[in-house]
């Protein structure tokens, strides 16, 4: 714990932005349920600052796929296989 200035109390300091999107992203993918999805979406609502982080893991995975040999119509077929048609015209 760390101490609040000025507060004279003990306070806990703030979570990371990178601690938060962990967070979110292993609630919203390792557990199958509705409710974890929800509490992995809910944790990135409640930090504005994991858009960022948010925008730099994606950039990362997608030139990592790219890497890999996958092309642009790979990962549109997948996320209209798996999504919704918003965010099919998100990357297409």
């Amino acid at each position: 714990m760390t101490t609040g200035k000025g507060s004279g109390r003990d306070t806990i300091g703030p979570v990371s932005t990178s601690s938060t999107v962990e967070r979110a992203f292993r609630a919203a993918l390792y557990d199958p349920s509705d409710a974890a999805l929800d509490a992995g979406a809910s944790l990135l609502a409640a930090d504005p600052a994991a858009d960022v982080e948010l925008a730099r893991r994606g950039e990362e995975f997608v030139a990592a796929a790219w890497r890999r040999g996958w092309q642009p119509a790979d990962v549109v077929r997948i996320v209209r296989r798996e999504l919704d048609d918003t965010r099919v015209r998100l990357v297409s």
